[in-house]
């Protein structure tokens, strides 16, 4: 694919798959979001996030996102992590 710049940390990286996130990057917000259930806090950067009682549900469970960038970082490493099983998965039916 070439050279890309990672949204996070702004680095430029060489990517054979078309991602916007670095491999480091990826592994920090990875465990971020597997980690954080925290009602209140990103799971993604770790700030703050204000309640509304329209996402009442989803402030308490910890999955309410501070900002557009963070939002877009979570579904960037979702994605990649719902992939990464799918390949696992084709892998074993492959063997």
């Amino acid at each position: 694919m070439g050279k890309q710049k990672c949204i996070a940390c702004s680095q430029k990286f060489e990517s054979d798959r078309e991602t916007l996130l670095c491999d480091e990057c990826y592994e920090k917000y990875k465990q971020h979001i597997q980690l954080s259930k925290q009602a209140g806090v990103c799971p993604v950067c770790g700030g703050n996030v204000q309640f509304t009682e329209f996402y009442a549900k989803t402030y308490y469970a910890g999955e309410k996102l501070c900002s557009d960038k963070c939002r877009r970082i979570e579904r960037l490493v979702k994605y990649r992590m719902r992939r990464e099983e799918y390949l696992k998965g084709e892998d074993k039916h492959d063997s």
